[in-house]
Formats: structure tokens, C-alpha cells, sequence
């Protein structure tokens, strides 16, 4: 989480009245059918991703703005995923994976453990990194379920929180709680850390919502509908 930008370290940090003692959804931050588009951060750029084509959201490098709707999985759960021949940066299927980080999930072929909390390879030590560094083979993440700011209605698109920035979003959902501002009612901005060789996302709330995208958001966000993406966007890729 970055410093500069934030409007909670610029003095102008007031819940508009349309937000007092709105409930959020900041908790989830700290820590088949058709196919939901997916934000992609390779390379340090936001490209949204889906079967048809790939577009540049931002420059290479350059921050994305955006609602955050929902955080799955809720709560301090994190997702989990596990690759035999580790990560290769591409959107090939996990080996093993859990959208809850409780259990395999139903796709799963041939799953590792038949609960995340007793795997193995869920363990620090069970993989080797690059830099000879013990790591978990099977590793970490969060999804944020995202909408343009200036489109709270438009088509939703999912963005995955890899492990090295789950500690950012997390100072981040703490941040949003400190000032009891609804994540879906802030407008949050994306950015790369620049001092980090992988992509390592940094979180910063630099806006409000209108009130009459706010009330948008914040009801869309506890739809029955946004429920149910959450579920395609647990789906593999």
C-alpha cells in the first residue's frame, strides 16, 4: 500500500453523509457456464482477458482504478492453488486448487489433500523459490470481483490478488475499516509496485462514490446475482 495518493492520508478522508453507517465489505481483504473476464497483472500490465481477445486497461506499468464489488474468499480464508511444475505465469489450470481454501474444489482431478488446513504442500518448506527461499508449494490468494468506476452496472471482471500482495491488501481492507468507509462505495486504485521484481500490487482509496452510484454499488455487491458470478469466477480459467 502506497502513501502518496491516498485520500485518507490527505486530510480529506470524511465519509460523505451518503456513507455514514453504511456496512462494508472490508473483512474479506485482510488476511462452467460462461466465463467471467479476467484482469491480468503479467508483466506489470493491466490487460483484461477473455476468450475472445486481450485489452490494455492502463500503460504498461501504470495504476488501474477501479470498484471493488467483492472480495472472495470472505473473511481471512485465502484461495489456494498448486501447480506440479510450478507457475508459469500463463493460464494453465492448476494441478490443485481451492476457491475457499477449506476444501479441493469439485473440478479438481486428482486433489492433493483432502482438506487445505492438513495438506502438505500447504506448508512453508514444501517448495524451493527461485531465489532458494522455502515457500508453500501450494500458494495463497484472494479475487477481487471489480467494476469500472465510471460503469458501477457495467460487466464485472476478476482480478487475483497473488500471495506476495495479500499483505498490501490487507493493510489496505484494515485502512477501510479504520475509517468505516464501504469498500464498494471507494474508488481503489490498483498500481505496481516499482521496487519489486514479480508483480506486487499496491492498494490506495483515492475517491468516493456519488450517492447515486454508491446505493448502486453497495446493492449490487450484496446481490443475488454477484453471488452467484463469485461462484463462476471460483470456476478454472
Amino acid at each position: 500500500m502506497t502513501n502518496d495518493v491516498s485520500i485518507f492520508n490527505q486530510g480529506n478522508a470524511a465519509l460523505p453523509a451518503h456513507l455514514q453507517d453504511v456496512e462494508g465489505t472490508t473483512d474479506g481483504m485482510i488476511t462452467s457456464g460462461e466465463s467471467i473476464p479476467r484482469i491480468s497483472i503479467k508483466g506489470l500490465h493491466f490487460q483484461l482477458k477473455t476468450k475472445e481477445a486481450e485489452l490494455p486497461l492502463a500503460p504498461k506499468g501504470q495504476h488501474l482504478d477501479v470498484i471493488v464489488l467483492a472480495v472472495d474468499p470472505p473473511n481471512k480464508n485465502v484461495g489456494k492453488a498448486f501447480f506440479q511444475s510450478g507457475y508459469s505465469g500463463n493460464s494453465d489450470k492448476p494441478d490443485c486448487s481451492s476457491a475457499n481454501g477449506v476444501v479441493p474444489d469439485h473440478w479438481i482431478d486428482n486433489p492433493q489433500h483432502t482438506a487445505c488446513a492438513s495438506c502438505p504442500k500447504a506448508v512453508w518448506g514444501s517448495a524451493i523459490n527461485a531465489k532458494g527461499n522455502e515457500v508453500k508449494a501450494c500458494s495463497d490468494h484472494k479475487r477481487l470481483i471489480v467494476v469500472p468506476v465510471d460503469n458501477v452496472g457495467g460487466e464485472i471482471a476478476v482480478v487475483q490478488v497473488p500471495p506476495t500482495s495479500l499483505k498490501n491488501l490487507s493493510g489496505y481492507g484494515r485502512q477501510l475499516n479504520k475509517h468505516k468507509a464501504p469498500l464498494p462505495a471507494v474508488i481503489t486504485r490498483m498500481s505496481f509496485d516499482q521496487q519489486s521484481e514479480h508483480p506486487k500490487l499496491c492498494f490506495d482509496a483515492v475517491g468516493f462514490l456519488d450517492e447515486a452510484s454508491a446505493s448502486q454499488a453497495l446493492e449490487r455487491s450484496q446481490s443475488a446475482e454477484l453471488q452467484e458470478q463469485l461462484h463462476t469466477a471460483a470456476e478454472p480459467p
